[in-house]
Formats: structure tokens, C-alpha cells, sequence
């Protein structure tokens, strides 16, 4: 449960400090590449057995590491880009209630069991992503969600990808002596990714707000990670079910901060799919 706890907090944390570059003057792109580098050195700092690295070059699993890496950085882009134009409910829902992923492929990979209320629950969060998706607003506002709707669906789609690949490295090639291993490959891969795309867009202009940005990024990203997988070997609730509580817990803790402490305005249909999101998940998680 303490690994549970710690997954869904590390996880909120990560959306309220990208929430917080725009004020700060930090470069969202820049403050995400530093931030994926400083989360490959803080698994290195804390891995105990530094020299197991260099086994796992030929370890089975490293290809997805490598591809869960690149998606990693695509995925990150994106929630900055929601965050940034449909605020921090929306970003979180999207990414979070794209636990139907997983979940539809931990009973197709796995044999876990399917009944009517997982079906429920993940057409409910499929309608709930649409609602908060497509929103009217004033002025400015409305203009910028018009042009930006498929934000939260790209967040949805490739945050499910990467839970459904991080979960199929952990039950088919983890060992526990790789855990921080793991880690450190997928975050070093996001950062190439990320040098390569700034490369490619001249965008290498770094301050030192994007620096200080990515260090306060970097390190509760890691450990959202670590958290994670530490959660899916050690609970004994399958990982369809798993999956569903962390996102409850996230999508819950960062609509009452949009609210209270970003003042966020939350109209009818976004309302309406936040609860859809949260009934989605209780519904898979207790009767799924």
C-alpha cells in the first residue's frame, strides 16, 4: 500500500510542476530534456550495484526499453502542451483515465478476467476523455481549446501505451536486480529522443530556469517510476485493476488542486467527465 501511496503522489507531483513552468519562465521542451538526463542520474546515484548496467546490453527487455523511452518524451510533450492550453484537470484525466489501455491488454496478454463492469468502466472512460476534450469557452480560450482538442487525446493513447509496455517489461523480463536499471535505460532514451527532436528544431537555447526546471522535474519523475514497478511486483492486485486505483488517485488529487490552488474553471462537460473518469475507475476496480 505504501508503494501504492507513494505512485499516485510522485505521479500528481509531476503534473503540478509542469503547471508551474510557464509562470516560472522555464521552456516546457528544455525543462523536459534536463528533466529526463537529471532522472537518469538520479537512478544511477541510487542504484547500489552500478556495474549490473552493463549486463543488461543484452538483456531481452532492452528494446522496449529503448521504445518506451521515445514514447516517454512524446508523452511528456504532450501533457505539457494540455496543461499549458486546457489546464491541469484536463492533462491529468487524459493521461490517467488511459488506464483502459493496460487494462484491455492485460486481459488480452494475460488471460485476466473480463465481466460487464470492466466493459462499463472503460467505455466510461473513453466518453469521459471526449467530454473534457471538447469544451466550449470565452473568447481566447475557446479559440486555443478549438485548435488544440486532440492534446488530450494523443496524452490518452500514449499514456496508455507506455502503462501497457512498462507493464509488459515487468511481467515478462523483470528481475529485481535490473529494477533501477530498467529505470535508468528508459529515462536515458527519453533524453536522446528529446536531443534529437531539439537538434532537428534548433531549440537548444537553454537558460538557467530550464535547468533548475528539469532538476525539479527530474527527481519525482524517477521516482514515479521506481514507485511503480516496485507496486506492480509487490501488490497482489492485478495489474487491470492496479492500474485503475493509481489513476483514481492521481486524476482525484489533481482536480481539487486545479480548483483550489490554480483556480481553474470547470464547466458542465468537464465536470461531467470528471466524474465519469472517477466512476470508471471504481467501477473496474470493485466490481471488474
Amino acid at each position: 500500500m505504501l508503494y501504492l501511496i507513494l505512485t499516485v503522489l510522485f505521479s500528481t507531483l509531476l503534473i503540478v510542476i509542469i503547471h508551474t513552468f510557464e509562470k516560472s519562465g522555464v521552456n516546457t521542451f528544455r525543462g523536459i530534456i534536463i528533466n529526463y538526463l537529471v532522472c537518469a542520474l538520479t537512478g544511477f546515484v541510487v542504484m547500489p550495484n552500478k556495474p549490473i548496467i552493463l549486463e543488461m546490453i543484452h538483456w531481452e527487455g532492452l528494446p522496449y526499453c529503448i521504445g518506451l523511452g521515445c514514447m516517454f518524451f512524446f508523452v511528456f510533450i504532450m501533457v505539457g502542451k494540455t496543461v499549458k492550453t486546457m489546464g491541469i484537470t484536463t492533462a491529468s484525466v487524459a493521461q490517467k483515465i488511459s488506464f483502459a489501455i493496460p487494462v484491455i491488454g492485460a486481459i488480452i496478454l494475460y488471460n485476466q478476467s473480463i465481466n460487464i463492469f470492466k466493459i462499463i468502466g472503460i467505455l466510461l472512460a473513453i466518453s469521459s476523455v471526449l467530454l473534457i476534450s471538447f469544451q466550449k469557452e470565452k473568447s481566447e480560450e475557446k479559440i486555443q481549446i478549438k485548435h488544440n482538442f486532440y492534446l488530450p487525446i494523443l496524452v490518452f493513447l500514449g499514456g496508455g501505451f507506455c502503462d501497457l509496455t512498462f507493464n509488459y517489461i515487468q511481467q515478462n523480463f523483470y528481475l529485481e536486480a535490473y529494477k533501477h536499471g530498467i529505470n535508468i535505460i528508459i529515462f536515458f532514451c527519453a533524453f536522446l529522443a528529446g536531443c534529437i527532436v531539439m537538434l532537428f528544431s534548433k531549440n537548444y537555447q537553454f537558460t538557467i530556469k530550464d535547468i533548475k526546471g528539469g532538476i525539479l522535474l527530474g527527481i519525482p519523475n524517477y521516482f514515479s517510476l521506481f514507485f511503480l514497478l516496485l507496486t506492480l511486483e509487490k501488490s497482489k492486485i492485478p495489474s487491470s485493476s492496479l492500474f485503475p486505483l493509481i489513476n483514481l488517485g492521481v486524476v482525484t488529487i489533481s482536480a481539487i488542486l486545479g480548483y483550489f490552488i490554480f483556480k481553474e474553471s470547470f464547466p458542465i462537460k468537464k465536470i461531467i467527465g470528471l466524474l465519469l473518469a472517477i466512476c470508471s475507475i471504481l467501477i473496474i476496480r470493485f466490481f471488474g
